[in-house]
């Protein structure tokens, strides 16, 4: 996704790009690096408009929040500002089945993620520290997103209402609860409601292109 985002910056040729959203999330990294392309080509001028589908949540909608506007369907589910983290510890199961896991580390912590133990004291609280700064991260870039909306047109007064909110505030609509795409209008992690053409025809009208649709045979 990353290259045609890069490749999409670079063509002058295009315009504007919709982006098309279904995914409960993933990688923290994997949903930065994305973040990162997304934010680069709105900020090379062109205007780029997400389209959810049935789910943009977690790491679906950390990338859409650099987005110029972000259209949802009703029912889209998306939100889920939060950060997830953990391990297996299968040493019991392998020891049922006669296999003995044995672990050699060099240094007190780099076996922390080996699915052989529980983490000591110190391992989950480094875990916890890890997972506090991905999840202060996410909360900083949708305050970011809320807080531009001052400069968004009237057609959107639900975002504008919720301009200028504070982190705070984010973390009340956070905390990795889900919102339906009506609910996620409501509280301004949304621009509009509607489908994929309406994603289209907003793309072409914040770019300045005629609204009429042309289909090339390749």
């Amino acid at each position: 996704m990353c290259k045609k985002l890069i490749e999409a910056r670079l063509d002058p040729c295009i315009k504007a790009v919709v982006i098309r959203i279904d995914s409960p999330g993933g990688s923290a990294v994997a949903s930065d690096t994305i973040y990162r392309e997304v934010l680069r080509l709105k900020e090379a001028g062109k205007p780029v408009i997400v389209s959810m589908g049935n789910v943009a949540a977690s790491g679906g909608y950390y990338i859409s929040a650099p987005a110029t506007k972000i259209v949802a369907q009703p029912s889209t589910v998306t939100g889920s500002i939060g950060v997830v983290f953990g391990k297996f510890n299968i040493a019991e199961t392998l020891r049922q089945q006669g296999i003995n896991p044995c672990t050699i580390a060099e240094g007190k912590n780099a076996d922390a993620q080996f699915p052989f133990s529980d983490w000591t004291p110190e391992q989950e609280r480094l875990v916890n520290s890890l997972v506090d700064h991905i999840y202060a991260g996410f909360i900083r870039k949708v305050k970011a997103l809320l807080s531009s909306l001052a400069l968004f047109s009237h057609a959107f007064p639900a975002k504008r209402q919720c301009a200028g909110m504070s982190e705070a505030q984010v973390r009340k609509i956070a905390k990795g609860r889900v919102w339906n795409g009506k609910d996620a209008l409501a509280h301004g992690l949304v621009d509009c409601l509607g489908g994929l053409q309406d994603a289209i025809a907003l793309a072409k009208t914040e770019a300045g292109l005629p609204l009429e649709v042309s289909k090339l045979q390749k």
